[in-house]
């Protein structure tokens, strides 16, 4: 979401310096800069395509002028960046430097260490993101093409942005779902942009394929906990709130009944709708997952033990999660998962952080918790196993 507000600064400035306000190059530098800080030169992908572009959605243009304006806006953007990576990759050390200089920043577009995923991976995603107003039938009907919209330079601009957006993110080597947040600013644009104009009557079956999917969604919902143990989805999925299924069946229930006479109180039902969805979801996600992402609790165990002398170890991969919030001193060895046994045999007196895809308490376990999809554990050698 940070990338996605620093992208709105930029494409917004640009806007504005295409109608001569030259105040929109410090929005485009400054949009530049903090996106580079938010997420490295990811920023660049729904940006550069917009303000490269800009003749051809803002024809008045002169292209002499507006090329060297941007090229400096561009540079002074990353210029600032650099003010900040330059210094943190010197303090930081080499293996820091070629992570937020090379490896956390441009590996990720060519070829990624996370996340790799072919080229038609979003295609799928592309209905979810769009829901419900995929479903809206007045966005395609032969009334908006006749306005022929590809006169109109805003239309221009948010098909650049937002198909730019889709073509270069799929061609960056890691992805993830999210990362398509910066498609909704211009497609949505683009939607109220391709409403007709005149405020008839909608059709009923119209209304009512918005309701069945609010109703199809909020029974997914319902479902979710048996769904999600007898699949081997995440646990925490268990414990999402029953009333968050509720606010999708009350948004099927209001288009269905209520007297909708114009497409204006359509549109603002469905909006009210989606804005409360997504809320109700927020809600109840981060009430189900919050506890599963909570390193704390494990964090002030391991620096409970640290003070007390304990070794300490990792099995598996060690992102540092515990340092920080822990105020560990010292980092975690970090051994294979299958060496535990034999790391606590060395270690009579020492702890090691294990993980399981499993709810059941083993020996050992002085301290269990959820974690993402399963559990975390602080697992010592019980008294019973040393004899």
């Amino acid at each position: 979401m940070l990338l996605v507000f620093f992208a709105l600064v930029a494409v917004s400035g640009a806007v504005a310096a295409s109608r001569g306000d030259a105040r929109g190059w410090i929005a485009v530098a400054l949009g530049i800069t903090f996106g580079i800080l938010s997420k490295g030169p990811a920023i660049l992908l729904p940006v550069l395509p917009v303000v490269l572009s800009a003749p051809a959605w803002s024809p008045g243009l002169r292209a002499g002028r507006w090329y060297p304006r941007a090229l400096a806006a561009v540079i002074v953007g990353l210029a600032l960046s650099l003010a900040w990576a330059l210094p943190a990759a010197r303090s930081g050390g080499p293996a820091y430097a070629g992570a937020i200089l090379w490896s956390q920043t441009a590996g990720r577009l060519t070829r990624a260490f996370a996340h790799p995923r072919p080229f038609w991976w979003y295609v799928p995603f592309l209905p979810l993101l769009a829901f419900p107003w995929i479903l809206w039938p007045w966005l395609w009907r032969r009334e908006v093409a006749e306005r022929n919209p590809a006169r109109d330079g805003g239309i221009r601009l948010c098909a650049i942005w937002a198909g730019s957006v889709f073509v270069l993110f799929s061609l960056v080597s890691g992805k993830q779902v999210y990362y398509l947040l910066s498609l909704l600013a211009p497609v949505a644009l683009l939607a109220a942009r391709l409403l007709p104009a005149r405020d008839a009557a909608p059709r009923r079956r119209d209304v009512a394929l918005l309701a069945v999917a609010f109703l199809l969604l909020a029974v997914l919902l319902a479902v979710a906990a048996p769904f999600a143990v007898s699949k081997g989805l995440p646990l925490w999925l268990t414990t999402l709130p029953a009333p968050v299924a509720l606010v999708p069946a009350l948004a099927a229930a209001v288009l269905l009944l209520a007297p909708i006479r114009n497409r204006t109180v359509a549109l603002r039902c469905v909006a009210g709708g989606s804005a409360l969805t997504v809320v109700a979801l927020l809600w109840g996600l981060g009430r189900a997952a919050g506890p599963s992402y909570d390193v704390l609790p494990v964090a002030r165990y391991l620096s409970e033990l640290e003070t007390a002398g304990r070794p300490l170890a990792h099995a598996g991969r060690y992102h540092g999660e515990y340092q920080f919030a822990g105020r560990l001193r010292r980092p975690l060895e970090v051994i294979e998962p299958g060496d535990v046994n034999s790391w606590l045999a060395r270690h009579p007196d020492g702890y090691v952080v294990v993980y399981s895809n499993r709810l059941i308490h083993e020996p050992g376990d002085e301290l269990r918790r959820p974690f993402r999809g399963g559990t975390v554990a602080v697992r010592h050698l019980t008294a019973t196993r040393r004899k």
